[in-house]
């Protein structure tokens, strides 16, 4: 197999993996989704570019991300500065979603990231399962006390945690956590 077909295969895995979650960090500052997709499309093509020089060992999404900030900012100041007709109302919201942009860390961004899928993969337990990670993770219960508590066995309680985490892992995958 040659380099380029390696890069190929590798981009493509990338690509699918993580086109949604670029297109969604863009419109939630720039709120136009069709220009968050053409953010996407040129984040994925500066990644091409650039795909000889990525350390494959290294958060790619971390990577993509910066890439897609630069972009959505670009396209944040040209919105606000360029465009004549621009309504007072939007330009001053385009404003403060650069505003934001430029002043959040990338830790910000992956943490609502994070916080998104974790609480994605919450609402996929059923419902003992939730209700037994409720209580051992935001209560701070210890085993014992959820079983007495729910009216189980501690062997429940530990099942139901270890699906628990199966299902967050399940989520979590692609932020390396």
């Amino acid at each position: 197999m040659n380099k380029s077909s390696l890069n190929d295969g590798y981009f493509k895995k990338i690509f699918f993996d993580h086109f949604e979650d670029v297109v969604r960090f863009s419109y939630y500052f720039c709120k136009d989704i069709e220009e968050a997709r053409n953010i996407a499309q040129d984040t994925f093509a500066a990644f091409w570019l650039n795909i000889d020089k990525v350390n494959r060992d290294d958060n790619i999404l971390r990577y993509l991300f910066f890439i897609a900030k630069n972009k959505t900012l670009n396209y944040l100041k040209k919105k606000s500065y360029g465009e004549k007709y621009f309504s007072y109302q939007k330009g001053k919201m385009l404003n403060i979603n650069k505003t934001i942009i430029e002043s959040s860390t990338f830790s910000t961004v992956l943490c609502n990231e994070i916080e998104d899928a974790l609480n994605y993969s919450i609402s996929k337990m059923s419902i003992k399962v939730k209700e037994t990670f409720m209580l051992s993770r935001y209560k701070h219960l210890k085993n014992k006390e959820i079983a007495e508590k729910q009216n189980i066995s501690i062997k429940t309680v530990e099942y139901r945690m270890m699906s628990a985490l199966r299902i967050i892992r399940k989520y979590l995958t692609k932020f390396d956590v």
